[in-house]
């Protein structure tokens, strides 16, 4: 028999094993992660078992009313399982939670997904589950990726860029300071968007600190200046530029060509994406074309991260 329980702060050492060894864990489910912004959201993640062992985690907070998100603070989302889970135990799990849930006076949950190139093995069972369980398509974002273990078409401009930044003395840097780049993502934000950074710089030297191996900044450099830069998230498989900026003189001089093209070059032998992240507009509805462009410049292609709502009231 499945049980449903509301996770405790106190079985925190024992959901980040499970996350370690799960199919589609990554770092950003640890709760050392998740639990920095723990003040925006009211967690209400989820620990399924079965005769007392666990078989899935879904990360959730509580929304407005009557809806339970899987996590909003986090890019993609969904239950983390073991390489072992079959789709008749996933079925289950669904066919527990909605019962569990309207107990707890929720009609719906909107849920994300793990995108494929996030799993470390095969399993799309939960897919199937929401298709038996009646879920509709909310969202379909993008992610633009490059596959590191295939030939990469670079567009020819993007090479030029590159290439001047190269001929004007542009340095890669595979490892600078969070604090030295910082100021020049909040001016990128600030003048293209209007926007300051999902993480504020407190925040992310914070998870740094817990994640030393996981997050990283790669800069290019000319006479000691930040020009460009990227904030990776490497998660084994996946390297993923959570932020991107470039300062004004490092887009006249062509340093963020040089640099995604130099850091692919960097991971091509040891991880297999490159996750250039979202195109989506900033609403999530349509696409930011001049963006998705720029990364398919490099040999992106789109992978679909799917959002789905399902009511169960």
């Amino acid at each position: 028999m499945l049980k449903v329980d509301r996770y405790d702060p106190s079985r925190a050492d024992q959901w980040n094993r499970f996350v370690a060894t799960s199919r589609n864990g990554t770092f950003l489910f640890d709760r050392r992660y998740m639990d920095y912004h723990k003040n925006r959201f009211e967690d209400l993640s989820l620990v399924i078992s079965k005769d007392d062992r666990i078989v899935a985690l879904l990360p959730a907070n509580r929304g407005d009313g009557s809806t339970l998100y899987s996590h909003r603070g986090l890019t993609y989302g969904g239950l983390i399982v073991q390489p072992d889970m079959t789709t008749p135990l996933m079925l289950d799990i669904f066919a527990a939670m909605a019962p569990a849930l309207r107990d707890a006076a929720f009609a719906h949950m909107v849920y994300k997904t793990v995108p494929a190139i996030y799993r470390r093995t095969l399993g799309e069972d939960d897919l199937y589950a929401l298709a038996r369980v009646g879920a509709t398509l909310l969202q379909r974002d993008t992610f633009s990726v490059i596959a590191l273990d295939a030939p990469r078409t670079v567009q020819t401009r993007r090479k030029r860029g590159g290439a001047k930044a190269r001929k004007t003395g542009v340095a890669i840097s595979p490892a600078v300071a969070l604090a030295d780049f910082w100021p020049v993502l909040e001016a990128r934000l600030a003048a293209t968007h209007g926007a300051t950074p999902v993480h504020s710089l407190d925040e992310i030297q914070r998870l740094q600190k817990s994640f030393p191996s996981n997050i990283t900044v790669t800069a290019a450099v000319l006479d000691g200046e930040i020009l460009a830069g990227l904030v990776l998230y490497d998660t084994g498989i996946v390297v993923r530029a959570q932020y991107i900026a470039a300062s004004d003189r490092g887009q006249e001089l062509g340093a963020l060509d040089l640099l995604i093209q130099e850091t692919c070059v960097r991971f091509e032998s040891s991880r297999d994406y490159f996750d250039l992240g979202s195109s989506n507009a900033a609403d999530g509805d349509g696409l930011n074309l001049g963006l998705i462009e720029f990364k398919e410049g490099f040999g992106a292609r789109t992978v679909a991260h799917d959002i789905y709502q399902w009511d169960f009231a």
